[in-house]
Parts: structure tokens; sequence; C-alpha cells
């Protein structure tokens, strides 16, 4: 029984692992405080779009939303509708984000080590 159930909790680790695989978390990116998850989207995706040079839209994201945080700026959560616009908005980063410029976000992977 105890081997079965830790089998189990492996695959639901790797599950896990792998539907987190397309996430991204943003920090530093403006906010009002008070906005709707599509105002959340819409100034992701304008941020983006005119700092990486990339051409994103709504359909780029399953979802996009402020955590809940003590900070005054909260990071944003997004989901990437698959692993290719991921990789695509990392690359324009460069090695480890960077590429001498100054962005007004950062982005970090969100996958659990393994």
């Amino acid at each position: 029984m105890e081997g079965s159930l830790t089998a189990s909790s492996k695959r639901h680790e790797n599950l896990e692992r792998y539907v987190k695989k397309q996430n991204l978390k943003v920090f530093n990116l403006e906010d009002n405080g008070n906005e709707t998850q599509a105002q959340t989207e819409a100034k992701l995706i304008d941020a983006i779009n005119s700092q990486l040079g990339l051409s994103e839209n709504e359909n780029s994201f399953d979802f996009a939303y402020r955590l809940s945080t003590k900070s005054t700026t909260r990071p944003v959560l997004i989901k990437c509708a698959n692993m290719k616009i991921r990789d695509r908005i990392m690359a324009n980063l460069g090695p480890k984000g960077k590429l001498g410029k100054k962005y007004e976000f950062e982005l970090a992977k969100t996958c659990p080590s393994m």
C-alpha cells in the first residue's frame, strides 16, 4: 500500500511540474492597486510587446493575474498558452534575463525544481 502511495505521489508531483512549466512570474509591472484581471493582462501584453519587441496578444496567455503580497507592486502570474510562447519571451530576454537593457519588469520561470 505504501509503495503505491509513493508512486502515486511521484506521478502527482510530475504532473504538477509539467503543468507549471508554462508559467512565468512577472515582477515590477506597474500596479494601480485595484485593476481588473483584464487590465492586468492588457498591461502585461503591452509591456512585453513594447519592451521585448514581440507581438503577443490575449490568445498568448491562458490567464494573467496579480498575486497577493504585502509589497506595493504585486507580482503577476501568467500561464502561457504553450511552451513556444514562454520560450519566445524568455529568449528575447537573453541569457539569465540580461540583454544589456533595462526593462521595467522582471520575469522568472515558476517551474518547481526536480
